[in-house]
């Protein structure tokens, strides 16, 4: 799965799903990672990760 924000491949698992999404024109899938980010984000900071 996806790791939690500032942890070690974020850029990379980034980079893969944009790719990923740019090749089967996939908007949706930019819009779920770009929200399941902040959603992790939240929770590291809430979490103090």
């Amino acid at each position: 799965g996806l790791r939690l924000a500032g942890q070690p491949g974020r850029a990379e698992a980034l980079a893969r799903a944009l790719a990923l999404a740019a090749r089967f024109d996939a908007p949706w899938l930019d819009r779920w990672f770009t929200d399941r980010q902040r959603r992790n984000e939240a929770l590291a900071a809430h979490y103090g990760v």
